[in-house]
């Protein structure tokens, strides 16, 4: 009827995502990868200069048909006492976009608000099995200023990794 098509036919909720301003990073050399499939990880980062996150990218790679890609943003996370801190956004990647092989991946994020200079941190959930599933690229050695960490289960302390690869861009509009 006419009040069900209109609803289908009007403008559904969007935002903007643009190519950004870096914000922050770590990158490196390392070929490391990370079983998303094994572990569900953690990385901190600052918001140097903003109040928005545009999209974050991660360097990944999927292996068989791959798993959903979770992406979370928290502030107030302590992996090492296990407090999750506070959910700002959760995104998911359908494991159909992944590559299969190892490349920046962007993942809009666009959440405002936020405070420059304040520490935050990417979760990426884990999901998949043994034989489909997304790796995080990473080093083989820890960074003090990008801390990361990883864990197996749903609750309880993370346990400290060697650093991931990631990118960090505000400029959604």
């Amino acid at each position: 009827n006419q009040d069900n098509l209109n609803s289908l036919l009007s403008l559904q909720p969007f935002q903007l995502i643009y190519e950004g301003v870096q914000r922050d990073a770590k990158t490196g050399s390392g070929v490391t990868e990370n079983s998303i499939a094994n572990y569900s990880y953690c990385a901190r980062f600052t918001l140097t200069g903003s109040t928005e996150i545009g999209r974050v990218e991660l360097e990944l790679d999927r292996d068989g048909d791959g798993a959903d890609l979770v992406v979370q943003i928290r502030s107030g996370m302590n992996p090492a006492a296990g407090v999750a801190g506070t959910l700002l956004k959760e995104v998911v990647v359908p494991k159909e976009f992944i590559p299969t092989s190892k490349v920046y991946w962007s993942v809009p994020i666009g959440l405002s608000g936020l405070t420059s200079g304040a520490q935050y941190w990417l979760v990426v959930v884990r999901a998949g099995d043994a034989t489909n599933k997304l790796d995080w690229i990473g080093e083989t050695t820890q960074d003090a200023s990008y801390p990361a960490y990883q864990r197996a289960g749903d609750s309880g302390a993370w346990t400290v990794r060697n650093a991931l690869h990631f990118k960090v861009f505000s400029g959604e509009s």
